[in-house]
């Protein structure tokens, strides 16, 4: 299937070869990018729980840093989990610049 020329002795036409055709689902050939399957995706929430994990350990020691009872803590435990998972790394920013004694 190499590409050649056809036409007359004045024109020449660059013949292209026709492509396979091949059943979906095989493995890519060349030319194709490659997509992961999803067992192959990495898992893309393990920094999202461990931004969660962090922001709960720095909320518990602001807790501690107020004396907090455990209904407080509970509470500021639920207002963690339920801020928005794209400003939990800002708030737990917050949470480390007002404790510097935890964070250095």
């Amino acid at each position: 299937m190499n590409a050649g020329t056809k036409g007359t002795k004045r024109y020449k036409y660059q013949t292209v070869p026709t492509g396979k055709k091949v059943q979906i689902g095989t493995t890519p050939f060349r030319g194709v990018p490659f997509v992961p399957t999803p067992k192959q995706a990495p898992d893309t929430d393990t920094l999202g729980q461990e931004i969660t994990h962090a922001l709960l350990v720095a909320a518990m020691q602001v807790c501690d840093r107020h004396g907090d009872d455990e209904a407080a803590r509970a509470q500021m435990r639920a207002d963690c989990l339920n801020t928005p998972m794209h400003l939990r790394a800002d708030l737990l920013a917050h949470f480390q610049q007002t404790n510097p004694k935890h964070h250095p």
